[in-house]
């Protein structure tokens, strides 16, 4: 569910993914999430959450991937960089979330994620700005990106921050590695 102010939304799809940053030696997780349309009045209003670098874990956080269910995070401006966490809503353009509190959570031995905070729409007077924004779903982990890295690098990389073998190697269609959950 997405609620914007007094708004819900169903949620169309949730996918937690993430890339190991070489030059830090950390994985960056994101998220994208998507919403269905609701009311009639807003048939036209559907809303998506992305965030690129919403966590970072270092060697030695994780034993396996699963332990990112203890993740949360928190940010107050809308735009924090040198890779502090920061995420945008889409629902007419791309705006930034704020005063923001997310976390990763188990529940029924499935990933859900939480987050409460702050967006603009600047639909009208009633759905402007400084609207509250609350999402709770359950999330897919889809994933880790390796570039063009072969499997026997992807999985020597991979060791170094959590199991491997909870994972199968695979090429997306245009030939990037990526190391997907068992």
């Amino acid at each position: 569910m997405i609620k914007i102010f007094d708004l819900l939304f169903r949620i169309k799809s949730a996918v937690l993914e993430a890339y190991i940053d070489e030059e830090n030696m950390e994985i960056v997780w994101g998220v994208e999430i998507e919403g269905e349309p609701c009311q009639q009045d807003f048939s036209r209003w559907e809303p998506s959450l992305v965030s690129e670098s919403l966590f970072r874990t270092k060697k030695g956080e994780l034993n396996t991937w699963r332990d990112i269910a203890e993740k949360s995070t928190k940010w107050d401006s809308p735009y924090d960089l040198g890779g502090k966490p920061y995420a945008t809503l889409y629902v007419f353009e791309h705006e930034p979330i704020y005063n923001c509190n997310v976390k990763l959570y188990s529940k029924s031995e499935e990933l859900h994620f939480y987050l409460n905070g702050q967006c603009d729409v600047n639909w009208d007077s009633k759905y402007g700005k400084n609207l509250d924004l609350k999402i709770d779903c359950k999330i897919e982990f889809s994933g880790i990106w390796f570039r063009r890295e072969s499997e026997i690098n992807s999985r020597k990389l991979l060791s170094q921050f959590c199991t491997e073998s909870d994972f199968s190697y695979t090429l997306s269609k245009n030939g990037i590695s990526l190391m997907v959950p068992k």
